[in-house]
C-alpha cells in the first residue's frame, strides 16, 4: 500500500548554509525520521518549483535544514505552502540570507529579511539578542514540555551565546509554545531559544513550525545529539497535531530516543 503522505526535506546539491544545526547536515534528515518510522523524502528546489509538489495533504511537513540561508526562486512556492497550513521544521534564524544561483553555483546573498509577518515575509518570526548564559529545557505553563523533555540533561553544554525568538515579531494570535529557553547571565527569565509556532492568524492558519534557532548550533556530537532529538521529536509532534501520527507512536518516538546513549 502506498504511503499518503511523507515529510519533506530540502537537499540541495550545493546549497548554501549558515548557521542552523550543523552537526546534522540535510542528507542525514530523511533517514533520520525513517529510523523511528516517520515516512520522509528528499526534493531538491527543482522538485520544489513542480506544480502540485508542495501539497500540505501529502507533504504535511518541510524540512529546510540550511539554518538562515533558504533559495530564495523556491520562497514565493514555500510562502504559498505555508499559508496553506503547510508546517516547516526550521533551524538557525529562518529566512534571512536568500540565496540565489549564479553561474551554477549558489551563493548566499547576504543578510536580507523575509521572515516578517507581512505579505512579503514567511510570518516565522524575528530574533533577538545575542546574550551569553545557559541553556535549559522550558515548560509551557504548568504542562511538562511537548516533546517529552524531563530535564537538561540531554541539552548541549554551557556557557552558550545566543540569539533567541522574538515572539512579538509574530501575529498576536499565534501562539507559541517554548521547547528550550536560555538564561542570560543576571536574568531571573529565560529567552526562548527553540519553539513551537501555532499559526492561528489568517495568513498562515493551520501551519506549525518548529523554530530550532540556535539550540544546536555547533559543529560537534552533542551537539548533532540535541539536534536530532529535538527535530525528531517535534516532527512527531506536529504530525500528531495533524492527526496523521497517533500520541501512543509519538510517545514510543520519545522513548527510544530517550534511550539513545549521550555522546
Amino acid at each position: 500500500m502506498q504511503q499518503a503522505w511523507h515529510i519533506g526535506v530540502l537537499v540541495e546539491p550545493g546549497m548554501a548554509d549558515y548557521g542552523g544545526a550543523p552537526g546534522v547536515s540535510a542528507e542525514k534528515f530523511a533517514p533520520m525520521f525513517e529510523k523511528h518510522g516517520i515516512p520522509a523524502r528528499n526534493l531538491s528546489v527543482d522538485d520544489l518549483l513542480k506544480e502540485g509538489a508542495l501539497e500540505p495533504a501529502t507533504l504535511p511537513v518541510l524540512a529546510i535544514p540550511y539554518g538562515n540561508a533558504f533559495p530564495l526562486p523556491a520562497f514565493d512556492a514555500l510562502r504559498a505552502y505555508h499559508v496553506a497550513g503547510g508546517c516547516l521544521l526550521l533551524t538557525g534564524i529562518p529566512f534571512c540570507h536568500p540565496c540565489e544561483k549564479k553561474d551554477g553555483a549558489w551563493k548566499d546573498m547576504g543578510g536580507v529579511l523575509y521572515l516578517g509577518h507581512d505579505a512579503k515575509g514567511m510570518g516565522t518570526g524575528g530574533f533577538a539578542g545575542p546574550a551569553s548564559g545557559v541553556l535549559q529545557i522550558l515548560h509551557h505553563g504548568f504542562q511538562n514540555n511537548p516533546l517529552g523533555f524531563r530535564d537538561n540533561s540531554l541539552l548541549p553544554q554551557g556557557p552558550h551565546s545566543k540569539q533567541w525568538l522574538d515572539a512579538k515579531s509574530l501575529d498576536p494570535s499565534d501562539e507559541v509554545i517554548p521547547l528550550v529557553g536560555l538564561l542570560p547571565e543576571g536574568k531571573s527569565e529565560p529567552e526562548t531559544v527553540s519553539a513551537l509556532i501555532l499559526h492561528r492568524c489568517d495568513a498562515f492558519k493551520g501551519a506549525i513550525d518548529l523554530w530550532v534557532g540556535q539550540a544546536a548550533s555547533q559543529l560537534d556530537a552533542e551537539n548533532a545529539f540535541f539536534a536530532e532529538q529535538l527535530i525528531t521529536r517535534g516532527a512527531a509532534w506536529i504530525l500528531v497535531q495533524k492527526g496523521l501520527l497517533s500520541e501512543e507512536r509519538m510517545n514510543a518516538v520519545f522513548y527510544s530516543m530517550r534511550c539513545a546513549g549521550r555522546p
